[in-house]
């Protein structure tokens, strides 16, 4: 059985949209969720945009890791203030 190389990428993404909701961010973690899920659905069997998706959700992956603290802690001072 041929296993899938965008489940991988999905799963990545997938943990970047929960740990905003674990911090709080409900309106990223959430919101980032719902743009990829109504983007899956909308590439339906078409390999390029799924391929197009799987681009996508790894540049947002690189986004989280270099920046996700950053953007807690810019919440934190909003929230804080």
């Amino acid at each position: 059985m041929k296993r899938s190389s965008r489940v991988g990428l999905g799963l990545h993404f997938f943990f970047g949209a929960v740990w905003a909701c674990v911090k709080k961010m409900w309106l990223l973690g959430v919101g980032l969720l719902a743009v990829f899920f109504v983007l899956g659905v909308a590439a339906g069997g078409n390999e390029s945009l799924d391929n197009l998706i799987n681009i996508l959700s790894l540049a947002v992956s690189i986004v989280f890791g270099i920046h996700g603290n950053r953007l807690r802690e810019r919440k934190r001072l909003f929230v804080d203030a």
